[in-house]
């Protein structure tokens, strides 16, 4: 494989950034009491992991359907995230992932959980690339079990994160969220960056190769 479970665990718990949602999740719930409130975190999350899941079985087809160079959709993906990751850096919510007009159709619905929490908020397109770039490298059933094991266990994370974000934002504040938000930040434009240079020497060869001195 090319990325590690490990890495790959990281990078999708940073990119879905439950903590960054928080405020988010608590707008668009606010009218609901903390039963209702458990219950929109839980089918959010349920829903996530769903959609991840769907990605990460069906990715590699999805790509041979339309003809996508692997590589090419790699550095694709890798661009998509960097930009959510710049957007964090600066303790903002990329348009990526949402937008305000979603926000305010939402707040008309009698339920969140589906969209625009699950998505595109939660699996946004950086997740859902991150995931189909690993199904398209890996070379075993074995390891797409794993990448299932690590779907589902971010979207455990995240859906605790949900449930206690009453608590998680009276205990960090809004100073605090954002710090946090901008190390997360930092984490994933390294990976992206990682990411976009492996995708751009298999593109193009030639810039793997260092230079011979001469001498």
């Amino acid at each position: 494989m090319d990325i590690s479970l490990s890495v790959m665990f990281i990078a999708l718990f940073t990119i879905i950034d439950p903590i960054g949602t928080i405020p988010i999740f608590l707008a668009l719930t606010s009218g609901q009491t903390p039963q209702e409130q458990k219950r929109i975190a839980l089918a959010a999350s349920t829903a996530m992991m769903i959609t991840l899941l769907v990605a990460l079985f069906a990715g590699d087809d999805i790509l041979k359907l339309f003809g996508i160079n692997l590589y090419a959709f790699s550095l694709a993906g890798m661009i998509v995230i960097a930009s959510m990751a710049w957007s964090m850096l600066n303790a903002k919510m990329s348009q990526i992932q949402h937008t305000q007009a979603e926000d305010r159709e939402a707040e008309q619905k009698e339920s969140v959980a589906i969209v625009p929490l699950a998505f595109p908020i939660l699996a946004g397109a950086g997740a859902i690339s991150l995931v189909i770039g690993y199904a398209v490298r890996v070379s075993s059933f074995e390891d797409m079990i794993y990448g299932a094991v690590v779907i589902a266990m971010v979207s455990v994370a995240t859906a605790l994160v949900l449930l206690a974000s009453p608590r998680i934002q009276k205990l960090l504040g809004i100073t605090g969220m954002n710090i946090l938000t901008r190390i997360f930040g930092l984490l994933l434009l390294a990976i992206a960056i990682g990411g976009g240079a492996t995708a751009l020497i298999a593109l193009f060869p030639a810039l793997g190769i260092s230079p011979i001195g001469h001498g």
